[in-house]
This record gives C-alpha cells, structure tokens and sequence, in this order.
C-alpha cells in the first residue's frame, strides 16, 4: 500500500500516515494539490491530510480541496503534536539566534522563542526547515520539527516539548478513492449549501436535533462565485447507513441546494488517553511494616538500599533490598532534616548544627563535613552540584560535591523546602509565602514566584505536570513546567503531605486518615486507590518498583506494591 502526504519525509504528516496506516510506502508531495491528485489519479492508494489543529484551528484549503475531487474520507487520526528545537551536533541553546519551522510551528512555540530572544523565521514545511538547517550548515540557527525529522537528518535534539500549549494535537482524515463502511463507532462528514434565506441554517441544524445525532464540528467557508454564501461542512456522530441518519439526510435534502456525504469512517478514539484505569490489585506487602527507627522522617534511595533518616534518635538506617532487612545504621551528631543520594555519597543535612555531611554508602562512615546557610531544610542533586534550600536565609545554595565549594547562592521565597530537579530546572517550594519558583540550571536565575496553595509541601512530576501539594490548602496542584501557568487547586485528601507518581499513578500521603490515597493525573479529583498506612505518614518515595511510605508516628515504614 502507497499513502501520500504533504511534506518532507520526516514531517509530522508521515509520522501521522505511519502511526495510522502502519508499514507502509509513504509518497511525499510539494503541496495538498499534489497530494489529492495523488489518490485521485491512482498514483498511491490513499493519503493522510491534516485538517484541523487544536491551537492553530481548521486548514481550510483542504476543506475546499474536497469540492474539486472525487474522494472520500474512509478514517480519521489524532496526531499529539510534541515540537523539538534541532540544531547541528553540538549546538547548545545559548548559541541559537534564529528558529526556523513552518508558520504554524512558530506560532505555538512563541512564548518559547520569544523567552530566550530566539527570531523565528518561516519557512515552507517543519522537516524541510531540518533539511534546509543541515544544508546551510548554520550553527546560529535551529529548526522547530518532530523528533523523527532530527533522527532522520542526523541533528542534534536541544529541547523538546517546547510547543507554548502541550494540549497541541493535528487531526488528520484519511482519503481513498472508494468509500469504506465503519464496523465501529463511526463518524460521517458532509458539506452542503442552502438558500440565502432567514431561518436557512436553523432549520437544517434541525434535522440532526430532531433525531438526537451529535455534531462534533461545524465549518463555513465562502461558496467560490458566489459572495457572502457559504458551504457548510458538518462531522456528527453514526454512519450513513444508520436508519435515523439516512432520515436526517433525506430531511436536509429538502432544505439544500446541493449536498453530498464526503464519507461515512470509524471514529477515532485514542486508547491510551481515554482509557479508564484498568482494575488493579495494590496491598501492602506482607513483611511490611518494618521498624527503622524513632521518628523516620525522610527516604532516598542508592539502588541496593533505602535510606531513612530517623529525626529522634539521630541515625540514618538502612532497609537492604531485597531481603527487607535493617542494617547498618549510620550514627549522625544532630536530628537529620534532608539525606539526599548522589550516586556515591548520601548526603545528610542538619538544621541544628547548620552542616551537611556526607556518608560513603559502603563503609558507611563520613567523608565530608561542610558549613552551609541557616537551616537547612531540603536537598537535591543535579548529577554534578547538590543544592540545598536554607530555610532561614530565603535562599538556596549549590556546593560542587567533589570539592565541597561552593558555586552559587541564589535567592528565592520565603522559608524555602522542597526541592526537586525536573530536566535542567530546580523547583523550589516557599512555604511561607505560598509560592514555588523555578531556578535555571544553566544560567542559574530563579524565575518569578508562581502562586500555588497554602503551605506547598511535596512536588512530584507526570511526565508533563509539575505536581505540588499544597499541606494546609489540603489540595495538590499541577503546574506546566513551560509556561509556569497553573491549574486550579484540587481537594482530594486534608492535609497532603508527600507525593509520588509511579508512571500510572499520583499518590498522596494525608496526616489527617493515615492513608496513602492514588488518583489518575487525567482525573485528579477523584481517588481511585486508598491504602491505610501507619501513623502521620511523612513522606513517600518510588524507587522504579515500590512506593515507599515513612510512618512517622509508627517508627515504620511500608512498601506498596501491585500485584
């Protein structure tokens, strides 16, 4: 099978016809002329067309391109448009002056270009500005495109995701020169014209209402010759060969000058984002609770052991995997108030003593020893500096871990908490002003405060949201890591005090019911999971297979595990 499509090979276009059509042999054409012409003169069996975008809206010419041919749409696909900056190997960000990409490309990634003084230029198609980058051999310049196009040319990824919106989607229609009959839920799409009279439109938008068939889109476009009448193109939802749409068409007929059925397809539906969670079984393990220590606080994890730091009596315990047994407790001088991993070294933290010490994880004993900002309260490693945020200076400090020097103090919000590190990005947590802040790791600037709930706790990233829990607003919140914009505040549970996600799964911990409670991120109001844990769960940790949860109360911790 040969499907047509518009664009350069590596243009979101095939990456439409391959995910739909499968393997197949792919046609690339110069314009959508040349691709309708394509199916229409038996050149390839059919073709994938784009036309609408969920930010950019309806391409029209492909609208009117269906009056001058033949053909019919047999399916439809939605693309879920995810832009990558692409340069030549090499290039980092800090040396890019110029974007160039498809008009429509630029226009979804301005905020982005326009953040980092970055001049979009247009050019005719996303792969072919790929393609034009690698032949010019420019180094000041990058192309906005898909990543296949940058596989495919051999460029260098610079950033991805860097769309303004990430709810960016292209759906496309498939199109054959004969028409097909839908064995599942199925959508048709027509296009008709009508009289220019009062009440016209009215009474053909009737014939659909009277037999309850859903419209999923409406579209006007001029009637070519003749001003200030339109054709109509209509999508609701049932096939053709339904008894109550062939009444509805035979009902419109009356009321139109010219209508014609462009195609009767199965309805697309993308599994993977409308999916209820499927049933899953989750217990606590049965070796669990096991006991670590007087008030364990804080978790973290080298690969072979959890660490627990145990405020009340001034250790660091160990939980070897995977027998579950503690051993080998670390001794520490004060009450430990952040341990972080590096990879070689677990860090531990002191408000009291206002230290932070380092521990080889073999032998267990302290390597390190470092005066650091007033209250210490969180810390996070980067895979080159760790940062620590000092609750009572406002402020967070980056200390180069093979020296112990320091290399950065960068201000921020008031009593600073959490951290967590998310790409090239630090997120810090004000928890008495009520804001997070977003601290660059390349050039090491803090962004403005972004306003959350009351007393912002824990983060915990989906992949696309940044997760805060905000502890006495009792709700979590997502935050888009591009944009910094905000959703609305989520009640689920009082009190939340940790987060997670598992890659299915946010879970959050509540002091107030000494539960640990799962939602779905795409339906975050509504609890599917709650699991009892022990007392004031504290804080929670995923380690690839497990959720960890601290019962601080308990002097416990417990594995959560699926089976």
């Amino acid at each position: 099978m040969k499907v047509a499509f518009q664009g350069e090979p590596g243009a979101y276009s095939e990456e439409a016809v391959l995910n739909y059509y499968g393997k197949v042999d792919t046609l690339p054409c110069e314009s959508f002329d040349a691709v309708f012409e394509a199916v229409n003169s038996g050149k390839c069996d059919a073709a994938l067309i784009p036309i609408e975008n969920s930010l950019a809206g309806s391409i029209h010419q492909n609208y009117d391109l269906f009056l001058h041919h033949d053909l019919h749409i047999t399916g439809e696909y939605l693309l879920r448009v995810r832009h990558c900056l692409i340069a030549l190997p090499g290039v980092k960000i800090k040396d890019i002056k110029k974007a160039i990409s498809h008009p429509q490309a630029l226009g979804q990634c301005a905020g982005y270009l326009r953040g980092r003084k970055i001049k979009p230029e247009a050019v005719y198609d996303t792969a072919g500005s790929v393609k034009i980058l690698g032949e010019s051999g420019a180094r000041d310049t990058a192309a906005i495109a898909s990543r296949r196009a940058a596989e495919m040319y051999g460029m260098h990824i610079v950033d991805e995701g860097i769309e303004d919106n990430s709810e960016n989607y292209t759906r496309f229609l498939a199109i054959q020169k004969e028409a097909t009959t839908p064995e599942k839920e199925a959508k048709t799409s027509i296009v008709f014209t009508l009289h220019n009279q009062p009440g016209a439109l009215f009474k053909a938008l009737s014939v659909f209402a009277l037999r309850d068939l859903d419209l999923t889109k409406i579209e006007s476009r001029p009637l070519q010759g003749k001003p200030w009448e339109y054709l109509f193109y209509i999508d609701f939802l049932g096939s053709a060969l339904d008894e109550k749409v062939q009444r509805a068409l035979d009902h419109l007929e009356e009321y139109a000058v010219m209508l014609r059925v462009l195609g009767s397809y199965e309805r697309y539906e993308d599994k993977a984002s409308t999916d209820e969670p499927k049933n899953q079984t989750i217990h606590m393990d049965h070796n669990l609770p096991i006991v670590v220590g007087k008030r364990p606080k804080l978790l973290a994890f080298d690969g072979f052991r959890l660490w627990v730091s145990c405020s009340d009596e001034g250790v660091v315990a160990a939980v070897d995997l995977p027998s579950l047994e503690v051993s080998g407790a670390i001794p520490v001088t004060s009450a430990p108030h952040a341990i972080c991993f590096d990879g070689s070294t677990l860090w531990m933290a002191s408000a009291v003593e206002n230290q932070i010490k380092a521990y080889d994880v073999r032998t267990r004993t302290e390597t390190m020893t470092l005066d650091v900002e007033a209250f210490p309260r969180s810390l996070a490693f980067d895979g080159q500096r760790l940062w620590i945020a000092s609750g009572d200076n406002n402020c967070v400090e980056g200390i180069n871990v093979e020296t112990g020097e320091r290399i950065a103090l960068i201000a921020v919000g008031q009593y600073p908490g959490s951290l967590t590190i998310q790409g090239e990005n630090l997120w810090v947590a004000n928890s008495l002003d009520d804001t997070v802040q977003v601290i660059d790791l390349n050039t090491l600037t803090a962004s403005a405060p972004i306003k959350v709930g009351n007393n912002p706790r824990s983060f915990a990233f989906d992949g696309k949201f940044m997760w805060v829990a905000n502890l006495d607003g009792h709700t979590i919140q997502a935050i888009d890591p591009k944009s910094h914009a905000t959703k609305e505040p989520i009640q689920v549970v009082n009190f939340p005090s940790s987060l997670a996600f598992d890659g299915k799964f946010l879970w959050i911990s509540s002091y107030s019911d000494a539960s640990v409670h799962a939602v779905d991120v795409k339906n975050a109001d509504k609890v599917v999971h709650t699991i009892q844990a022990g007392g004031d769960p504290e804080s929670l940790l995923f380690d690839g297979n497990r959720l960890w949860v601290c019962n601080s109360a308990e002097d416990t911790v417990q594995i959560i595990s699926p089976s």
